[in-house]
């Protein structure tokens, strides 16, 4: 009988994609509203925001599918659940 640690669940999976998109939008949603904010930086700062979002979730997503899949990895992958988090809490102090 071969033991499989337990893993992502599909609701994990989708948290994970949710929290990173929700980041970047949030960003971008607080430099129109309350007030238009127009500052040199502000296309290059949501260019990066909407890019880093992106570079976490694709090798995230890549991971969590690989193993609800059924995938087995050769090496183990870390989980990027703290990378996601802290990715969140900085979105949330730059909007």
């Amino acid at each position: 009988m071969v033991h499989r640690r337990p893993g992502p669940g599909l609701g994990e999976l989708l948290i994970s994609t949710i929290v990173v998109a929700i980041g970047p939008l949030f960003v971008h949603y607080h430099t129109v509203f309350p007030e238009r904010s127009d500052f040199r930086g502000k296309r290059a700062l949501l260019v990066g925001v909407y890019g880093a979002g992106l570079i976490l979730l694709l090798p995230s997503l890549a991971s969590d599918l690989a193993f609800y899949l059924g995938f087995d990895l050769a090496i183990e992958l870390p989980s990027l659940s703290p990378a996601i988090e802290a990715f969140f809490a900085v979105c949330i102090l730059m909007a």
